[in-house]
Parts: structure tokens; C-alpha cells; sequence
């Protein structure tokens, strides 16, 4: 046991190879599940009846009131419920809104684009943010610069 211990705490065996081999292999499967949700969703709605993209459908209803002059009708749980069910149909479960108010401003901007569109967008800004961490940082920009 402390055999395996040492080899995995000396870190030899990850090879940049082993991270590209396990990295390619991830995204295999992740663009196999996006293909698979994608071919046995109807409409707006996975095979489950679930909104595609569960948790963002509550974020793109938000923004649809916004749109229509109304932003404090996210926080009435029953309206809100009620708009998730109007755009993804009436068996939608609530996905919940409990976001501060100005969060309604990037919720308003996805809700100017389609539903999908809305989506990709938030998927990809959010993987772009999350992949270069440094330029979100709270540091100074010189620290960020250096390090």
C-alpha cells in the first residue's frame, strides 16, 4: 500500500500525455451526452420533461420579465413558476429565483436571443471565464500580469 502511495504522491506517472489522453477523453463523452440530450429532447424539454438546461430555464424566464417592464416579478415564486411553465410547458418543474436584483441585467440580455441561443451563450462565456481564471481575478492587473 504505501508502494501505490509514493507513486501516486510523486506525481511521475501524470505525464502530459496521460492529462491530453484523460482530457479528450472527457470531452468525448461530454459532446456524446450533448448529442444524446440533444436527438431525445422535444422541444425545449430533455426526454425527462426537464427544461434543457434545468437550472438556466429560471434564468432565462427571469429575463423575459425583465424584457417586458415587470423585473420584480421574478421574486413572486408563483409568476415566476408560472413563466417557466408558459415557455417549457405545463409539466416543468420550478427551477428557483433567488438572485439579487442586479443579476436581472445579464438575465434581460440572454432573454434578447432565443432559448438555445441564450444557452450556448452563457455555456460558453462561463467556460471561457472559468478555463482563464486570471483574468477574473481580484488581484491588482500588474499581479496579474506577473504571475
Amino acid at each position: 500500500m504505501n508502494r501505490a502511495y509514493d507513486i501516486l504522491r510523486s506525481g511521475a506517472w501524470l505525464t502530459p500525455e496521460r492529462i491530453r489522453l484523460v482530457a479528450v477523453a472527457i470531452l468525448c463523452v461530454v459532446a456524446a451526452s450533448i448529442v444524446f440530450m440533444l436527438v431525445t429532447a422535444h422541444g425545449l424539454v430533455d426526454m425527462q420533461g426537464r427544461p434543457l438546461g434545468t437550472d438556466f430555464s429560471s434564468f432565462y424566464s427571469a429575463g423575459t420579465y425583465v424584457l417586458e417592464g415587470t423585473a420584480q416579478a421574478p421574486y413572486d415564486l408563483a409568476r415566476q413558476h408560472a413563466r417557466e411553465q408558459a415557455i417549457f410547458g405545463a409539466a416543468t418543474p420550478f427551477y428557483s429565483w433567488f438572485y439579487p436584483p442586479f443579476f436581472l441585467f445579464i438575465t434581460a440580455a440572454l432573454a434578447l436571443l432565443p432559448y438555445g441561443a441564450a444557452f450556448v451563450t452563457r455555456q460558453v462565456v462561463t467556460l471561457v471565464l472559468y478555463l482563464n481564471p486570471r483574468d477574473c481575478s481580484f488581484s491588482p492587473p500588474a499581479a496579474r500580469r506577473s504571475g
